[in-house]
């Protein structure tokens, strides 16, 4: 995986800063891919309707990027801004990731499953730690999930606590990880160097999801990745006979978009 945007460190801010106009590398990011969406006329709506759609969609897994009320762009600014941030660069890297893939010669629907496989995987075994914990009595079966689940929805309605349900998905997809692991070594090494090098594109916009309130932003990457996935399968049910790349680049230059609005928007909370 090569790192196509690098930043260095500033002393006084939070994130790697652009030398040309100041601003913090996330930040400028933001801002490049809202003038890619422009160019492109990528379709998203209201920008104010999708950005809160995509914030509910997160509250449903627990995960918060918005305070209950309005008034309070200073936390906005200082507390939500983070995760806002690792929700956009995980639409973007996962993005990276999937061209890594196609560079290889991997046909797109194959890459994009592999890469999403791995990213819920991965994360959901920093998630669920070693596997040892005993499970929470309190979490839904497969089997209730599953027969929950309504076909024209991206999410089942469930009735249990959003983190409960988060933490659901994140055991069975740690259980798959375990499971490639003992069949077979060698995938251990390669879920620790894609987590290296996940690590680094991260911390260039100083958001580290091993360091302190590290759970947290893992929690976002978690649910981000599950959201652009089912987003993608959604559209493909939707539209069966057209090629998977268009219902693909559409998904993700939405989101892309309504991600990077949310970066600029609690930057621009003063």
């Amino acid at each position: 995986m090569a790192l196509r945007w690098w930043g260095g460190r500033t002393q006084g801010g939070r994130h790697s800063a652009d030398p040309g106009n100041g601003l913090p590398l996330v930040a400028r990011l933001a801002g490049e891919e809202l003038g890619r969406a422009s160019r492109d006329k990528v379709e998203i709506g209201d920008r104010r309707v999708a950005m809160d759609r995509f914030v509910e969609l997160c509250r449903g897994f627990g995960v918060v990027l918005d305070p209950a009320t309005d008034g309070l762009d200073q936390l906005v600014r200082y507390v939500y801004q983070p995760l806002r941030d690792a929700c956009f660069l995980t639409a973007k890297l996962l993005e990276e990731e999937v061209m890594d893939h196609l560079a290889l010669g991997v046909p797109l629907g194959p890459a994009f499953r592999q890469v999403t496989d791995a990213w819920l995987e991965d994360f959901g075994m920093l998630l669920v730690g070693d596997g040892n914990r005993q499970r929470d009595p309190g979490l839904p079966s497969g089997r209730i999930v599953r027969r929950r689940a309504i076909r024209s929805q991206a999410y089942p309605p469930y009735s249990f606590a959003p983190n409960r349900v988060l933490l659901l998905h994140a055991e069975r997809s740690a259980a798959g990880a375990r499971s490639r692991t003992a069949a077979d070594p060698r995938a251990e090494r390669q879920r620790t160097l894609r987590m290296h090098l996940r690590r680094e594109r991260f911390d260039a916009c100083e958001i580290d999801f091993m360091g302190p309130g590290g759970p947290e932003v893992v929690r976002v990457i978690f649910a981000t990745t599950m959201v652009l996935r089912d987003a993608v399968r959604s559209r493909v049910r939707k539209h069966p006979t057209r090629p998977f790349g268009v219902s693909y680049r559409e998904v993700f230059d939405r989101y892309k978009a309504i991600t990077a609005s949310l970066v600029v928007e609690s930057f621009e909370a003063v």
